[in-house]
């Protein structure tokens, strides 16, 4: 059993640091070539480099190493309509928080046939990020640790994968990281309780849409 554990923590650094470091060239060389967000081939470069490095792994992983469903194991099948229900609710008090900071102001004078990328994008961020960060990275490091301290270092993962993206977009870093630390830290409360990836998928996209548009 021992072993068994030993092999499973190895597997994790060793997914960790192929998925952060992944992701470091990924974003430098986005950088690089100056990719644009409502370029089409920019948006599938973007989508299919998330699911090669954060989706497909984790899934031959959980079929041929745990030999577990992989839908059941990631909460996809579990409290499906309370989890959208619950979802939708905290989606509706974020956007309502997004508004009144804005004073009810839409500010970025969104046009969806320019911006048809990036708004899809914000939305399939939600399910790209959190299949990995608490479907699989805060559950499996809960089989080590207490919850607490398993979300801990599944939300310093998430905050450290978007170091790269911060430096690029020249944010305040601490602050950026900070932010993105907290969420990271909510997303896996919120998980933790309704025990379903479908409300921490909606959250997280309805939060990031939030930032686009408002």
């Amino acid at each position: 059993m021992e072993i068994k554990k030993k092999t499973e923590k190895k597997c994790l650094i060793f997914f960790a640091l192929f998925q952060l470091s992944s992701a470091t060239v990924f974003m430098q060389f986005m950088k690089k070539y100056n990719a644009n967000a409502n370029n089409y081939y920019d948006f599938i470069l973007s989508l299919c480099f998330y699911i090669l490095v954060f989706i497909i792994p984790i899934i031959i992983y959980l079929i041929l190493y745990e030999k577990v469903s992989v839908i059941n194991y990631l909460k996809l099948r579990s409290n499906i309509l309370s989890g959208i229900l619950i979802g939708i609710l905290i989606s509706i008090f974020i956007i309502l928080i997004f508004l009144i900071k804005n004073k009810f102001m839409i500010t970025n004078g969104l046009n969806l046939k320019r911006d048809a990328y990036v708004f899809i994008g914000r939305i399939l961020v939600g399910p790209l990020e959190e299949i990995p960060f608490r479907g699989f990275y805060l559950q499996k490091l809960k089989s080590f640790y207490s919850f607490w301290k398993a979300n801990f270092i599944s939300s310093a993962l998430f905050a450290s994968m978007h170091i790269t993206e911060i430096l690029n977009g020249q944010k305040n870093i601490i602050l950026s990281l900070v932010i993105i630390f907290v969420i990271g830290l909510w997303m896996g409360y919120i998980f933790e309780k309704t025990k379903s990836l479908w409300t921490v998928s909606i959250v997280h996209s309805v939060y990031n849409l939030c930032i686009f548009i408002i």
